[in-house]
Order: C-alpha cells, then sequence, then structure tokens
C-alpha cells in the first residue's frame, strides 16, 4: 500500500518507493534555518528541489549531479550539486529525521530536520 500524503516514512521503505515521489524536509537548525523544502526523486536519478513556498508557483531547481540511494536498511543517503553547493543528507526512515552537511568552497554547515512523503 502506497504512502498517504503527509505521512511519515516508515523504517522499510525502500529506494524503489522514493523514486518519482516527492520528500518534505522541515530544517530545524543550521545554515538553512527552520525552511522547508521539497525534493523530488525522478526516476532518471535526478533531483529537483524547491523551497515548499514555491511549490505550485514553477519555481524550481534541478540538480547539476545528483545520487540518492540505501545506504542501509531504513536509512538514505542523498547527495547533490547546486553550484557552488554541495549537500550531502542522510533520512532515517524509523525516526523521520534528516541530517546532513552543504558545503561549498567557503563554508561548511551542519541541519537537522525532519522528513516525511508528501
Amino acid at each position: 500500500m502506497p504512502p498517504r500524503k503527509g505521512t511519515r516514512p516508515k523504517a522499510r521503505t525502500s529506494l524503489r518507493e522514493l523514486r518519482g515521489k516527492t520528500v518534505r524536509w522541515a530544517l530545524s537548525d543550521g545554515k538553512g534555518g527552520k525552511s522547508v523544502y521539497h525534493h523530488t526523486f525522478n526516476a532518471d536519478g535526478s533531483i529537483v528541489y524547491r523551497g515548499a513556498e514555491l511549490v505550485g508557483r514553477g519555481s524550481r531547481i534541478r540538480s547539476s549531479r545528483s545520487l540518492f540511494g540505501r545506504f542501509a536498511v531504513g536509512l538514505f543517503v542523498v547527495s547533490y550539486l547546486n553550484p557552488p553547493y554541495t549537500l550531502t543528507a542522510f533520512l532515517d526512515a524509523s525516526t523521520g529525521r534528516v541530517r546532513g552537511v552543504v558545503s561549498s568552497d567557503k563554508m561548511w554547515a551542519r541541519f537537522t530536520g525532519t522528513w516525511e512523503l508528501v
């Protein structure tokens, strides 16, 4: 059974369940402050993201290079390049938490928050 919109991911969530889906990240601290982002994991391996306040307005960014996959059971890694920034995040399906790092040649910052399927 597919997850309902706005549901917390389950520990058994698989990569196949992320492909073609949109994930909402609500950051609680770090460089992004208390921001909310939507990340769509396309079947071709690309990632499109946007600030949640821009959903439906057409403002979105497709990363120039991306990687996402299962790191361990219930744990996913997402990494993408959108010059000058690189973002790498771990999504834990058992807790619904996201933790990661955004960096450039001039800065490095951690972030934490929650994630859910939308």
